[in-house]
């Protein structure tokens, strides 16, 4: 969908029809330009909704507070306002549009979770991680990292790469049985398995305070040192039982074979 209003035209005085076609030839889409209803500006015929207006000069207005991914409210800023001229949709538009709150009501950690997880990966030529999860709480402040633990140190070398790269406050490395994206599945092994007296409880690396936020920018500063749990199993003093929990490659070999037992 467009962006509303001014942002929408600024791109296209910019770039022109022609910039516009170039960026759907990337995305290997095609879409007709028809103008707009109360000026001269091309947007996509195909739009779910327009917005056309003007930002008022030297007008400005309070907004806020708006709830932001770190858990608490913004301050009330003084904001532009936008005098809307027309709106124009397709039949039963979609509405594209978030709420920021404890847990965002889109994918991000997602995406971020990939690429950090190839981040990490490259950076450190662990093969052995499985997996790299933002929690969906906490914006980033934890990481957690399953593996196939191979020494005793391994677990620490992780949360070490983690902090190197990136200084997320805590970071869970739990074995490579462990979805990480179960809370349970999770809590239970650091309940079960992490013994602060042993070591597996470590204070992360100190970073220094944020140096490039925005002037602006009302978001709180988080601590500036998390700490490390080793929730694995393996390679340490106790001896630990059978995780009661049917491995990857048994729910593999069960999954391929679904339809042929009749329950799909």
């Amino acid at each position: 969908m467009p962006q509303p209003g001014d942002g929408h035209a600024r791109a296209v005085r910019r770039g022109g029809p022609d910039g516009i076609r170039s960026g759907w030839g990337v995305a290997r889409c095609r879409d007709q330009l028809v103008k707009c209803e109360t000026n001269d500006l091309l947007v996509p015929a195909n739009a779910e909704i327009v917005l056309e207006g003007e930002a008022v000069p030297g007008a400005r207005t309070e907004e806020g507070p708006h709830g932001e991914s770190t858990g608490f409210y913004g301050e009330n800023k003084q904001a532009f306002v936008i005098k809307i001229n027309c709106v124009t949709h397709r039949h039963n538009p979609i509405s594209y549009g978030l709420i920021c709150q404890l847990i965002e009501d889109y994918p991000r950690s997602l995406f971020r979770s990939g690429s950090f997880q190839t981040l990490l990966v490259n950076a450190t030529g662990m093969t052995n991680i499985r997996e790299a999860y933002f929690p969906e709480v906490g914006r980033m402040g934890m990481m957690i990292v399953s593996a196939e633990i191979r020494d005793k140190d391994e677990p620490k070398r992780i949360m070490d790469a983690v902090w190197d790269l990136a200084n997320w406050r805590w970071v869970i490395v739990v074995d490579e049985d462990c979805d990480v994206r179960n809370w349970n599945d999770v809590m239970w092994r650091v309940v079960s398995a992490a013994d602060p007296d042993k070591g597996d409880v470590v204070f992360g690396k100190q970073h220094p305070p944020r140096q490039n936020r925005r002037t602006d920018e009302d978001d709180y500063d988080p601590p500036l040192r998390g700490m490390g749990i080793d929730a694995t199993v393996r390679f340490k003093d106790a001896t630990f039982p059978r995780v009661n929990k049917v491995s990857r490659e048994l729910t593999g070999r069960v999954a391929a074979r679904w339809k042929e037992f009749g329950l799909s």
